[in-house]
């Protein structure tokens, strides 16, 4: 067999296994006649890469299983009050980090801070 992009013939020295449905969508279906390691190498690189964290957020909303780790927490911010957040597999939303909030009422300025460990977001 040749690779697809660069027609090198494919040999135990430059095989590389492809996914046909990439890894971070829940790729299973794996190939090593596809592409040549270098080709494979690239695509991953270039294109992959670039699709697979487009896919993430349905990827982590759906908890996709991957072959290799488990889908990329997705960090935003609370549009409200500037916190935190992330996005846990299977869209659960919490808050990241410590958040302090400064208010001052009548001269006396207060803080009012979120706790460290990850809390759910109400």
């Amino acid at each position: 067999m040749n690779c697809y992009i660069c027609d090198t013939e494919i040999t135990p020295q430059n095989e590389s296994e492809e996914h046909i449905i990439i890894n971070a969508a829940g790729g299973k279906l794996k190939s090593k006649v596809l592409l040549c390691k270098k080709c494979n190498s690239e695509i991953g690189h270039e294109i992959d890469s670039e699709l697979a964290k487009q896919l993430n957020i349905v990827a982590n909303t759906l908890m996709i299983k991957r072959d290799s780790g488990k889908p990329q927490a997705i960090i935003g911010d609370k549009i409200s009050s500037g916190e935190k957040y992330s996005i846990e597999t299977g869209g659960k939303p919490s808050y990241t980090k410590p958040t302090v909030l400064k208010s001052t009422e009548r001269n006396q300025t207060k803080y009012s801070i979120t706790r460290s460990i990850r809390k759910r977001i109400p």
